[in-house]
């Protein structure tokens, strides 16, 4: 962290144009207070040894962090998506690895709140609030929006069964749940060209012919992203999101609202980086070059934070 007792000041001086709620800044202090004390201290021991956060996401779990986004009817905090971001901000300032998982993990909540149905919510929500860990295993090996996916999914009697295979997975193999994207033939007999249409489904870890491998890449080394195979998966049909009628489209709207928060993610790191080269500045005599430097970076970081602060009242208003 930045700083030894709250954030920034330069953060601190920004967040006073947004106008926050009193639960938006216990929310905050609650989030600086966690990550300064109990996760940037493991930070360092995870990244050299690439071992998984699991300790870090426990204690989120043991705040009600880990449910700052859920409703509070499923057990969370009810945070607002700008509350969301300033955690998602505090936890990446003090790791980064956390930071990643943790926001997947939001984003897996956004999704099951906003698309449905309510069984879902039921299902996932209490659990993603307690202490279960959520994530996204969406990407293709080619793009993420492609006209045809390696993944397809083959809707049987009460379920469905899943092959394919998802090249990057946050949390891979230590998420207890994942939002997959496949595609689904729905092409009439006789028709002259194939039709498909997206389904999202909700793995769960455990199911048969489910695996995933890790990669060791150079940053986030804690975080545990890799890769995902999906061997004929039986996943029951009350794990699909969203509902009808629209149910592919509403998926996708709220898929496409929860991707907000990687910029956030890398905002984390990059202010408490500035604060500490400011405060070293400022400490040992700052010299004009100096400042030349720094105050572009800060206007930068600054913009950043301003484009996601923003969005995230926007998703706000629009989630009313």
């Amino acid at each position: 962290m930045a700083q030894n007792d709250t954030e920034g000041p330069m953060l601190a001086h920004m967040l006073e144009w947004y106008d926050l709620t009193d639960e938006e800044r216990q929310i905050r202090d609650l989030a600086l207070a966690v990550a300064r004390d109990e996760i940037a201290p493991r930070a360092e021991k995870h990244d050299l040894e690439g071992t998984f956060v699991r300790d870090s996401i426990e204690v989120l779990a043991e705040s009600g962090l880990l449910g700052v986004n859920i409703p509070t009817e499923y057990g969370g905090l009810g945070g607002s998506p700008l509350a969301t971001l300033m955690t998602i901000e505090a936890v990446s300032a003090a790791c980064a690895s956390t930071g990643a998982s943790f926001m997947f993990h939001c984003n897996l909540a956004h999704v099951i709140q906003g698309a449905g149905p309510e069984s879902l919510r039921q299902k996932f929500l209490t659990q993603l609030a307690k202490d279960k860990l959520g994530s996204f295993a969406i990407n293709e090996r080619v793009r993420l929006f492609r006209d045809e996916f390696d993944t397809t999914v083959e809707e049987k009697d009460d379920h469905y069964v899943v092959s394919g295979f998802k090249p990057f997975s946050t949390s891979a193999g230590e998420a207890d749940f994942a939002i997959v994207q496949t595609q689904k033939s729905t092409t009439p007999p006789g028709h002259p060209f194939p039709v498909f249409e997206q389904e999202y489904l909700i793995v769960e870890k455990g199911m048969p012919g489910l695996s995933a491998s890790v990669y060791d890449p150079m940053g986030l080394r804690g975080a545990s992203n890799g890769s995902v195979k999906l061997e004929n998966v039986k996943v029951p049909k009350e794990n699909v999101v969203g509902e009808d009628p629209g149910r592919m489209i509403r998926s996708v709207v709220w898929k496409g609202n929860s991707l907000l928060g990687p910029n956030i993610v890398a905002a984390g790191p990059a202010g408490a980086a500035l604060e500490a080269a400011v405060h070293h500045v400022r400490t040992h005599g700052a010299e004009e070059w100096q400042s030349h430097i720094l105050a572009p970076m800060s206007d930068q970081l600054n913009a950043l934070r301003a484009y996601n602060y923003y969005g995230a009242r926007i998703m706000h208003d629009f989630g009313k």
